[in-house]
């Protein structure tokens, strides 16, 4: 029970999706790497979404946030809460999965939500 609260914790700070290096306005230019893989072109904001053409900005999850996702998966998988895939994507039925385990145990889903929300995953 421990281990998937403090997984669900980790994954919640482990989505924040740069490393820091931004200007004063909160953006930056594309690196070569992130251009070639198609994550972003030109300058863009990592906290609004938003590029200075108006685009939205999709930024891929880390694989060290994915590892904490597919852990999640397998414990609430173990424990009989997820039913699909070990993929690390924090979809619909991971939330499901998560939100159930939760309710089990007589948590609270609000803060559950407001950690989703606050970081993109709901």
């Amino acid at each position: 029970m421990k281990k998937i609260l403090f997984l669900l914790f980790a994954v919640s700070i482990a989505c924040y999706p740069h490393s820091g290096r931004t200007d004063s306005s909160g953006g930056h230019n594309c690196s070569a790497k992130s251009r070639a893989k198609g994550l972003c072109t030109g300058y863009h904001y990592h906290n609004s979404g938003i590029s200075s053409g108006g685009k939205k900005v999709k930024v891929k999850s880390k694989s060290t946030t994915e590892n904490k996702i597919k852990e999640m998966q397998m414990l609430l998988k173990d424990s009989g809460y997820y039913k699909g895939s070990i993929d690390g994507i924090m979809g619909s039925g991971t939330q499901n999965a998560a939100k159930r385990y939760l309710n089990d145990k007589n948590y609270n889903n609000d803060r559950l939500n407001y950690l989703l929300k606050a970081n993109g995953l709901m």
